[in-house]
Order: structure tokens, then C-alpha cells, then sequence
């Protein structure tokens, strides 16, 4: 027998919203306990939402424990307003004053709540300069939407006073904040909380959406409030508790954090879906529909509607040059790292080779002297096997540092692989034989690792392109190749320089080069300045 599985929670979430729609658009119950059900329902859901926003920032790290207690603060503001505005409707049978306490606690909540998203979407900010842009594009096209659709009709229709006028503007003003962190927030959300976060953001943008609806209806002249859209409020607060509820089982660390991206960002833009780097720029699209349709009722915009939509406009163009700047960041970063050893921030055998190839050619046809040395470390391997791979990276640091600090600028030092490092020289006013000799004495101080006295030796191997024609640099790799292994049959911490009589006497065993000691034909720095 197959047990059918029960309808998603989207669904029933859905249903039920609906239901209650219809149940306050029909009445059945009568007008009069319509209203009463209305109120305690508004009142059911945000003390609802507030009780599982507590209990869920019980379970979190310190900042987002209190990012969800300061929505849990401004759900509980909410309440007490509906409180006080269902006392004066069910049991004193008036309207609560406006302004009046309910006001208060109506507006604690977007202010609660905006602080609250900060702090839950802090730790997965983006650049601060890209961060800001995005803010301003947002903010900014909210208040277009919401000084076209309601402030800009609250204050020209204005009879009461002035605090009533000016509590009648927060509002609008108070949602266009709470949205703006909202939308910002869920644009840069990571991965972990994007479920519990993305139901937090529906709540409180449906929140916002009626909040802005019932606004404009009311400066608009468009008649009571309709009975059935207060099921926005009612579905707003249950979402936000479902957040809650979804987020409790888990608790998010802190401490890890994303890749960063280009230009200091908080992630990089593969872990972001398509939808969240599009998010910023949906209030700009909808403030222009909304400009738009502004100009098609009235015949023409206003000059504040203008200086809105070209301010949000130069933003939109000043995010996109920083998406430029970024973009260019980026591809030198990954260039960079295609190139470089991650360990010792030298050259890479990719890079290595295309400096070599540059080199040869230069040379066929210039003539100048190209010269590689290959280093390999000796007995490398059991550093890793005695003290761990940890100690033998930071072994492989030190060496390269020595490398480098011993170098010209205009030599490329690169780690091949493993403990293999080499050297292009071009430039031969240091001859490579004395040159080589300095390799190996600065890798003679001991290295101190872990509280080990490590001492490095090892091998090096020296070709020469110098007056020959049709050398490749394949083969001027192979030869300097040659000359280490050669150098490596004569005994550790020595230099050999190639030469033709090696080439009959090197075997193949095992993937590497072997050479009979008296092979090996190591260079004389008899008469060289500054070799002892």
C-alpha cells in the first residue's frame, strides 16, 4: 500500500491564507464578528511570530541571537499596538485615537525589525563600497515608488497637524528602510540561511506591501480599508514565525566564512544564485514602472519624481562601473593565481615555461645568453614523513624566501612542484656558475621549525643556451634537468654544470635521470670574484 505524502507547507501556508481571504472578503459569520475574528487573528499572528523569533535566537551565535531578538523585539511592538487598537474595536467598541500608542508600537516594528536584518546579513556583506551602491539603489527606488504612490499625496492632501502629517509620512518612509535591508539582505545571503532568511524577507516585504497599500488607499481617497487585505499582515507574521521555526534546528557558525571574492567582497559571485545579484536592481525596475505609469495618468512627471528617478538612475550607472572594476580585479587575481605557486607566491611551472619559450626565441634571434637552474631539495621527503606536511610547507617557504632574497629582478624563480625550484637568467652580468654557488649558500642557515633545527641541502643543475642554433627550449629544460640529477650522483649540496660527456652515460630508471659520480662534470669558480 503507498502512503501518500502530505502537501508541502508552501501549500498549506498558501491555502490557508486564501481561506482566511475569502473568509473576511464573504462574511459568513456576519460583519461584526468578521472584524472581532480580524483583530484577534492579526494579534494571534504576531504573538505567534514574536514567541518563535524568541525561541529560535535562543539557538544562535551571538550576533544573529541578537539580530532575531531585535525582530523578535519589534513582532512584540507590533502586538502590543494591535493590542491596544483590538481593546478599543472589540471592547470599547471606537476607533483607537491617530495618532496613539497603536502607532507606536506599529512603527517600533519596522524599526526593530531593519536593525535586526543588519545584523543577521552583516557577516555576509559585500565590499563596503558595492554594499553603500546597493543600499542607495534600493532605498532609493523605494522611496520613488512610495513618494509617488503615498507621500507625496499625504502631504498635499494634509488636513490634520502637523505630528499627525508627520506620523502619517513615517510610515512609508519607516517600510521603504525595513524593505531596503530586507532586499539588500536576502541579495547577499549565503547558502546556510538562505531558507530560513528568504522566509523572513516574504514576511516582512508582504508586511511592508500592505502597509504601502493601505497608505495609499487612504491618501488616495479610495474608501475603507477592505476587510479581506488584512490577511496580509496575518500571512506576513506567520511567515516570519515559520522562519523562525525552520532556522531553530540549526545553528549558524559564525566563524566560517565564504571565499572571498574580488575587491574584498563577503562571497564570491558563484556561491550567489542569478536571482540575488539581479535582486538590487528589481526596485529600480518597478520604480520606473511605477514612474512610468506616474506619467501616463498625470501627462507629465513632476520635477521631484525627476530629480528621484535620475538619482537612482546615476547609482544604477556608478554600480555598474564598480561591476567593471570588480570584473577587472578579478581576471588579475585569476591570472595571477593560474601563475603562481599558492604556497610560495613564485612562479609557476606554466609560467615558468612561457618565460623559458620567450627566452629561447629572444635568443635565436639576438644571440643572448639564456641561462636555467634547477634546484631540488635533498632529503625532502623526510620532513614530511618525521614532522608533517605542515612543517615541510613552511620549509618550502623559507627556501623560497632565500630564493628570492639571493635573485635579481629581473630573474624568474619558480617552484615546479614538490621541493623543484629553477631559475631564468637572462641577464648574465652575474655569471650563472657564481650565481649557483649562492644558491647554495644561502640555503646553508638552519631552518627553525616547529622547535626543529632543519638544515637544507640541495642539488643544483645549470644549462647555458649560449651561440647555439636551433636550441629548443625543451631542450635547454632537459639539459639544466640533467645537470641536477648529475649534480645529485655527486653528492648532496653540489652544482653541476651540463655538458655534452653526460648525455651517453644517462639512464632511465624509474622516471629519473642516473649518472655514475665520475659522469658528472662539475664547473671550476677558481678566479671567479667573490667565491672564496
Amino acid at each position: 500500500m503507498r502512503i501518500r505524502q502530505p502537501a508541502s507547507p508552501l501549500l498549506l501556508f498558501v491555502a490557508a491564507t486564501l481561506g482566511y481571504a475569502a473568509l473576511q472578503r464573504w462574511q459568513p459569520i456576519g460583519p461584526q464578528h468578521a472584524e472581532t475574528l480580524d483583530s484577534l487573528t492579526q494579534l494571534g499572528a504576531a504573538i505567534f511570530a514574536t514567541v518563535a523569533i524568541g525561541m529560535s535566537a535562543r539557538r544562535q551565535g551571538r550576533r544573529h541571537r541578537f539580530g532575531w531578538a531585535l525582530i523578535s523585539i519589534g513582532a512584540g511592538a507590533w502586538a502590543g499596538g494591535q493590542a491596544v487598537a483590538a481593546y478599543y474595536e472589540i471592547v470599547l467598541h471606537a476607533v483607537a485615537p491617530y495618532p496613539g500608542v497603536p502607532d507606536l508600537g506599529w512603527l517600533l516594528f519596522p524599526v526593530a525589525t531593519s536593525a535586526g536584518l543588519w545584523l543577521l546579513s552583516a557577516s555576509s556583506r559585500a565590499g563596503a563600497l558595492r554594499h553603500v551602491l546597493d543600499s542607495l539603489i534600493i532605498t532609493g527606488a523605494l522611496f520613488l515608488i512610495a513618494w509617488v504612490t503615498t507621500i507625496d499625496a499625504v502631504l498635499h492632501n494634509a488636513e490634520d497637524s502637523r505630528f499627525s502629517v508627520a506620523v502619517g509620512v513615517a510610515y512609508p518612509v519607516a517600510d521603504v528602510v525595513l524593505a531596503t535591508m530586507a532586499v539588500l539582505g536576502l541579495s547577499q545571503m549565503a547558502p546556510a540561511q538562505r531558507r530560513s532568511f528568504t522566509l523572513l524577507v516574504g514576511g516582512v516585504l508582504l508586511m511592508t506591501f500592505s502597509d504601502t497599500t493601505l497608505a495609499y488607499m487612504l491618501s488616495a481617497g479610495k474608501g475603507p480599508w477592505p476587510p479581506w487585505a488584512s490577511t496580509g499582515w496575518v500571512a506576513a507574521f506567520a511567515l516570519m514565525g515559520w522562519a523562525a521555526l525552520t532556522g531553530r534546528g540549526r545553528r549558524v557558525r559564525e566563524s566560517a566564512r565564504a571565499r572571498p571574492g574580488p575587491a574584498g567582497t563577503g562571497h564570491s559571485s558563484s556561491e550567489l544564485g542569478l536571482w540575488q545579484l539581479m535582486l538590487p536592481y528589481l526596485p529600480w525596475i518597478c520604480a520606473a514602472v511605477v514612474l512610468g505609469a506616474e506619467a501616463v495618468r498625470n501627462g507629465m512627471i513632476t520635477g521631484v519624481d525627476s530629480l528621484l528617478g535620475l538619482a537612482v538612475a546615476t547609482l544604477v550607472v556608478a554600480r555598474q562601473f564598480l561591476v567593471v572594476v570588480d570584473n577587472r580585479t578579478l581576471l588579475r587575481q585569476l591570472h595571477h593565481e593560474a601563475h603562481h605557486d599558492p604556497l610560495t607566491a613564485l612562479a609557476n611551472r606554466a609560467l615558468f615555461n612561457q618565460q623559458v619559450q620567450r627566452a629561447v626565441t629572444a635568443h635565436l634571434h639576438t644571440g643572448a645568453p639564456v641561462s636555467i637552474i634547477f634546484l631540488d631539495l635533498d632529503n625532502f621527503k623526510g620532513v614530511n614523513d618525521s614532522l608533517g606536511h605542515c612543517a615541510g610547507d613552511q620549509l618550502l617557504q623559507v627556501v623560497a624566501e632565500r630564493l628570492r632574497g639571493c635573485t635579481r629582478s629581473d630573474d624568474t624563480v619558480a617552484r615546479l612542484g614538490g621541493d623543484e625550484f629553477a631559475v631564468l637568467i637572462e641577464d648574465h652580468s652575474v655569471p650563472p656558475a657564481l650565481l649557483a654557488h649562492r644558491l647554495l649558500e644561502v640555503l646553508r642557515p638552519p631552518v627553525h621549525v616547529d622547535g626543529h633545527e632543519l638544515r637544507v641541502i640541495g642539488s643544483i643543475g645549470v644549462a647555458v643556451a649560449a651561440g647555439q642554433d636551433g636550441l629548443t627550449p625543451t631542450e635547454l629544460l632537459r639539459r639544466a634537468d640533467v645537470a641536477m640529477y648529475a649534480a645529485k650522483d655527486a653528492g648532496k649540496g653540489v652544482a653541476r654544470m651540463y655538458s655534452e660527456a653526460m648525455e651517453p652515460l644517462v639512464v632511465a630508471s624509474g622516471g629519473r635521470h642516473e649518472l655514475p659520480d665520475h659522469a658528472g662534470i662539475g664547473f671550476r669558480l677558481t678566479g671567479v670574484p667573490g667565491v672564496p
